[in-house]
């Protein structure tokens, strides 16, 4: 009975010491944490590794390039389509008070922004607290930037454009 030879190295990844029966695993030397991918690949044989190089078709000798065994990688960003990005609750919130033009109390501004299908809380027992607590955060951070004024306590109003 003859056991495959266990070959020792050390990750050129993550410098740890590992060692495998994968010949195709020793000969890169990353482990199976840095590439599991190899670990699916059948190790070569001897047969395998005798077996002459496929030559071109000019007859000069030279192997065909290596960049027909790989296709070039896409990025993840450009393999996705592009998703329409959901409004916020702040940016509901300003489109809302902005249109109406009034002062308004969170549960208004709620019930407002859920009615015109802007936002609506995903699993929020409370969303008008939600609301007023961004308002709120975003007032105290102030800035030119600032969307919302507090007019009087318990109601916003919408910030008014400048110039």
């Amino acid at each position: 009975m003859s056991t495959a030879k266990k070959l020792y190295y050390r990750c050129t990844e993550c410098q740890g010491k590992t060692s495998t029966t994968n010949a195709a695993r020793a000969a890169v030397k990353v482990c199976v944490k840095c590439q599991p991918e190899l670990d699916a690949a059948p190790a070569k044989t001897k047969a395998a590794k005798s077996a002459p190089a496929p030559r071109a078709k000019n007859g000069n000798g030279a192997a065909p390039a290596a960049a027909a065994k790989s296709e070039p990688l896409v990025s993840a960003v450009e393999a996705k389509p592009a998703k329409a990005r959901k409004m916020s609750a702040l940016d509901a919130a300003a489109v809302l008070l902005r249109d109406t033009g009034t002062a308004m109390t969170p549960h208004e501004i709620y019930a407002g922004v859920s009615a015109r299908g802007l936002w609506d809380s995903p699993k929020g027992d409370t969303p008008w607290a939600t609301i007023a607590a961004a308002i709120g955060r975003e007032i105290a951070a102030g800035g030119d930037a600032c969307r919302f004024v507090k007019p009087e306590r318990g109601k916003y109003a919408a910030a008014p454009a400048t110039a």
